[in-house]
């Protein structure tokens, strides 16, 4: 592999320490450009974190297709931050139906940020299925329609979480804040099932310095350095170790520097 290297980089180091070294084929280490992706997250159990249960120590929890009422559903989506991406966009599909209860109607949908001990980070979003409380509800239906006789067969909400309904909340910069997202539904209805989806944009910027990409042909690039050490210690410079580092694609960005796997 050395012989096809058509430069070499110098580093002076006082102590060099390498655990182990292992050589792959050329073609592994073509750098592979950050892609923006779509993730869907789907839960088949409703999980709710310990601080939303904190938040409702006197409450009970329910899964996804439990008609019990006067029990909450309580669901919260982790792992929402990719290293290297940013949240743009993410809608929740929500699949419901009123509980055999006449206070479904003044049900609530809320979108949460839990803290420590149910302490809130964010402000969140929050509506009632039917107009309860005499307050606009998500359906635009007459007083008290949130109910089993209306909606035997469940409905379907889909959500955008950069303009929510009635006020055009945007939780958007909260989820990449945070990274999770609390899903809670109070507490007659009946939740079928949730359904998160994520849009992630690459925010990697450009960087000044990279590593050379060495070619063993045109059409083969190799991210190979080849590193020569020496004994800073010694009066004539001791040369140690000599070293070939391949890199992968950059997995942070700062200004004009960029972090490497390697």
């Amino acid at each position: 592999m050395k012989s096809y290297l058509k430069k070499q980089r110098l580093l002076k180091l006082a102590n060099i320490s390498i655990v182990a070294l292992s050589l792959i084929t050329p073609a592994a280490y073509a750098e592979e450009p950050c892609q923006n992706e779509t993730k869907v997250y789907e839960p088949t159990t409703a999980i709710p974190s310990d601080n939303m249960q904190d938040k409702y120590p006197n409450n009970t929890f329910k899964g996804f297709g439990n008609t019990s009422i006067n029990k909450f559903v309580g669901h919260t989506f982790t792992g929402l931050k990719i290293l290297g991406k940013t949240i743009v966009g993410a809608t929740l599909e929500v699949k419901a139906k009123p509980g055999n209860s006449s206070l479904s109607s003044n049900d609530t949908l809320l979108l949460i940020f839990f803290g420590a001990s149910g302490s809130s980070l964010a402000p969140g979003w929050g509506q009632h299925f039917g107009p309860g409380n005499s307050t606009p509800g998500l359906l635009s239906l007459p007083s008290n329609q949130w109910q089993t006789a209306t909606y035997s067969n469940g409905y379907t909400f889909n959500l955008d979480l950069g303009a929510l309904p009635n006020g055009g909340v945007n939780i958007i910069n909260d989820l990449n804040t945070h990274g999770f997202l609390d899903v809670l539904v109070e507490d007659d209805t009946t939740v079928e099932s949730v359904k998160l989806t994520v849009k992630y944009k690459c925010h990697l910027s450009p960087c000044q310095y990279k590593p050379n990409l060495y070619y063993l042909d045109e059409d083969k690039p190799m991210n190979v350095w080849e590193m020569t050490s020496y004994l800073d210690r010694s009066s004539k410079h001791q040369q140690k170790i000599v070293q070939q580092i391949c890199f992968t694609a950059p997995s942070l960005a700062a200004d004009t520097h960029c972090a490497y796997d390697w």
